[in-house]
């Protein structure tokens, strides 16, 4: 065990699992979330990735 003050902070092996199992699943259920949204607005991800809105996307916002 590299870190057993670690381990006994979050209560052994099998509380560690736990917290590790329950962190995993909290991160891949953001990750889906991310994607569908991305995937009901396919416009938004290249704003994403760019960091800034194209002109034409600006001009027909615009009132």
């Amino acid at each position: 065990v590299q870190f057993p003050l670690l381990r006994e902070l979050l209560g052994g092996y099998e509380m560690a699992r736990r917290i590790h199992f329950f962190c995993m699943v909290a991160i891949i259920c953001f990750v889906i979330v991310h994607i569908l949204m991305v995937m009901l607005v396919p416009r938004s991800l290249l704003v994403m990735l760019l960091g800034r809105a194209t002109l034409r996307q600006t001009t027909e916002e615009s009132p």
